[in-house]
């Protein structure tokens, strides 16, 4: 009865996740800076990051339009949305540039961030386990920032659209989520589970018929 109940319940989280996955939501990135024309357009839709599980993009305040010295920066956010981010113009795309804009934004006191290049793909995927993932668009320092709301390690497919200049540079990815199991690793300790299960029964049948 103890070993059903846990086979349950494993169950149950495995489903949980998996509906999570089955309901993830793209966000679309927005902005764009022209340094030719010296003008930011916030409604430029740029591509869209789908998410496996769960996540949420850095927004700015500043409405929809083009700008020209007023881009959006730190002073601009407003918060993480699950379906929508900006693109925060930054003044290059070093790593020491891309640190003081995270931690200016989370105030966590990063040390580094992983990167990895993704040499201007308008179509890239990748697993990260990382809390929080800035994403490289375009020519310009145009930056994506990312929240892991998961708590556990995800598969992103970014997608550019055609000929926005939206291929993605790199990536940059912050901390850790908390490490739980995965729905396949759920999946595979429930059938362990009930390989247990149905061994016990079949002593505890051949018990009663001796």
């Amino acid at each position: 009865m103890r070993l059903r109940s846990h086979f349950l319940a494993v169950l149950s989280a495995a489903g949980i996740l998996l509906a999570n996955a089955a309901n993830a939501v793209p966000i679309t990135l927005y902005g764009s800076y022209s340094q030719k024309d010296n003008f930011y357009d916030a409604a430029d839709d740029r591509g869209q990051l789908l998410c496996s599980l769960a996540c949420s993009g850095l927004t700015s305040s500043l409405p929809s339009g083009t700008y020209g010295s007023n881009v959006p920066g730190v002073a601009t956010q407003s918060g993480f949305s699950s379906i929508a981010a900006d693109l925060f113009y930054l003044a290059n795309n070093s790593d020491a540039t891309e640190l003081a804009f995270v931690n200016s934004v989370l105030d966590p006191d990063y040390t580094m961030g992983a990167r990895t290049d993704a040499g201007g793909a308008t179509s890239f995927s990748f697993t990260s386990s990382a809390l929080y993932i800035l994403l490289k668009i375009g020519t310009s320092p145009d930056m994506a920032l990312i929240w892991n709301t998961s708590g556990v390690a995800q598969t992103y497919s970014y997608t550019g659209f055609p000929k926005e200049g939206a291929g993605l540079s790199h990536v940059t990815e912050y901390g850790r989520t908390t490490k739980v199991p995965e729905p396949a690793a759920f999946l595979l300790l429930g059938t362990g589970l009930l390989a247990v299960g149905f061994a016990r029964r079949r002593r505890a049948a051949a018990a009663v018929a001796a």
